[in-house]
């Protein structure tokens, strides 16, 4: 893990930036008050930490210089984008890359990109078009590139990638078809070029035979004034297959039943992606890096199949 924030200041380094990087686990608070003291121009966070940021600025009384916020590693949801726009009124791009291409990013979305996406919805959910040292497509599970608009493997072909994993030759057997590093995300993109992810491929739920892709949920009870934050996984279900359950963490002082969370989605997504079950906890499970823990969502979930109603 230390190489990543190393990397990631090295971007404010060679531009001539004085770079700081905290120690220890990420604080919101503390982050705020150095951002403040130090009178950072230029932040990146991972979506859960930009959550935390923004609550905590609207609810003290903090002076920011920040000029530009990006943000990447996981899906932001459409609400949390349009809530960072209007708190901190400074330029905003979001990243997409992974370790594998040494983390360099292969895909921007860039701040007048959010600003249109500010009249056109559906513009906030990607992650923008490609970096120019990157070619990305979308491929079937044969390994054939995709058409426009469905969905399948994001692949990238660049000189960033790395050539395999030390001593792991079972995963080096799966890393790469051809020249293209599997990225073993999902995705799609449009006739435009824009890259919309939808989810990891380990995430992806098959219920009743319908594909669902947790995002497309998630982002949908984003949109709900009473949630805070939100998961979407899959959990055995025995006449689906997999069920379509959402734990969710609340606004403060709001709430929202199981029934009327599902009615919200009925509206905006298919009935098979609507959940079957909401789990409602004070916070959600997050790892090192301030992700949320949506493996260890799911495998919590399955480990208690009795507070299911089938």
């Amino acid at each position: 893990m230390a190489g990543v924030p190393i990397l990631c200041g090295s971007f404010g380094l060679v531009n001539g930036l004085t770079t700081m990087i905290p120690a220890g686990s990420f604080d919101a608070a503390a982050a705020l008050e150095q951002m403040q003291t130090y009178r950072a121009t230029v932040a990146i966070f991972v979506p859960t930490m930009m959550q935390q940021i923004i609550e905590l600025y609207r609810a003290g009384d903090f002076e920011l210089s920040l000029r530009l916020l990006t943000y990447g590693s996981s899906p932001a949801t459409p609400t949390l984008i349009r809530d960072a726009i209007s708190t901190f009124g400074c330029e905003i791009i979001q990243l997409y890359g992974l370790t594998e291409s040494t983390a360099g990013w292969l895909s921007f979305l860039r701040h007048a990109e959010h600003l249109r996406g500010l009249d056109e919805p559906e513009l906030l959910t990607s992650c923008g078009k490609p970096a120019l040292h990157v070619d990305l497509e979308i491929h079937s599970p044969e390994g054939e590139r995709l058409p426009a608009g469905e969905v399948g493997e994001i692949v990238v072909r660049s000189s960033t990638n790395i050539p395999g994993y030390l001593r792991l030759p079972e995963e080096n057997a799966e890393l790469y078809n051809g020249d293209w590093l599997r990225t073993n995300d999902l995705g799609r993109m449009d006739e435009a070029g824009y890259l919309y992810l939808t989810d990891r491929r380990k995430f992806m739920i098959i219920s009743g035979g319908y594909n669902v892709y947790p995002i497309v949920v998630e982002n949908v009870l984003a949109e709900h004034e009473s949630v805070r934050e939100v998961a979407v996984v899959g959990v055995p279900h025995p006449k689906w297959g997999e069920a379509v359950v959402a734990m969710v963490s609340m606004q403060p002082g709001k709430s929202a039943g199981i029934q009327e969370l599902a009615d919200f989605c009925r509206e905006r997504v298919g009935k098979w992606e609507i959940p079957k079950h909401v789990v409602f906890v004070d916070d959600l499970p997050k790892g090192v890096t301030g992700k949320i823990a949506k493996f260890a969502i799911r495998e919590a979930l399955k480990a208690d199949p009795d507070q299911f109603p089938w």
